[in-house]
């Protein structure tokens, strides 16, 4: 669970600091909604989030199984291979999710 708190709103921005956990007594992340590019920034990471990058191959093991269990249902494969590292923010990343269903 992420606790969001909006710390600062312009005309061209929306600032939040985002707690994981709803841990406040941590330090926030900085997440900065564009509204003129209708992009969402994770500008600085919580204490207590995790970063990982996640290689090709752990990727397209994955995109593996989807497609190999699409197909014994005799539907076409889904996902295609990648060839490059996912950065990954665990609880940033899914607060951006949420505040990008909120802005839609």
């Amino acid at each position: 669970m992420v606790t969001f708190k909006l710390v600062e709103q312009t005309e061209k921005n929306l600032i939040y600091w985002y707690y994981p956990e709803k841990h406040q007594d941590s330090e926030s992340g900085i997440i900065t909604v564009d509204l003129e590019k209708d992009e969402i920034e994770i500008t600085k990471v919580a204490a207590d989030d995790f970063v990982r990058d996640i290689p090709p191959e752990e990727i397209n093991s994955l995109i593996d199984s989807i497609n190999e269990m699409r197909q014994e249902r005799g539907e076409t494969d889904l996902e295609e291979h990648v060839t490059e590292s996912e950065h990954s923010i665990m609880y940033g990343d899914h607060a951006g999710v949420v505040l990008g269903l909120l802005w839609i």
